[in-house]
């Protein structure tokens, strides 16, 4: 029983671990774009 606990909560641990690790990579893709964008802005209104 404590076995399939120890699973259940490494799974847990491992899928909670994948899930900031895909947040972390799309929140620094979001601040890239915006930063592209922003230097786009000012290109064009310069």
């Amino acid at each position: 029983m404590a076995v399939v606990f120890i699973v259940i909560l490494f799974l847990v641990i491992r899928y909670l671990f994948q899930t900031v690790r895909l947040v972390k990579i799309l929140y620094l893709d979001i601040l890239l774009m915006r930063d592209l964008v922003v230097e786009f802005i000012l290109q064009v209104v310069v």
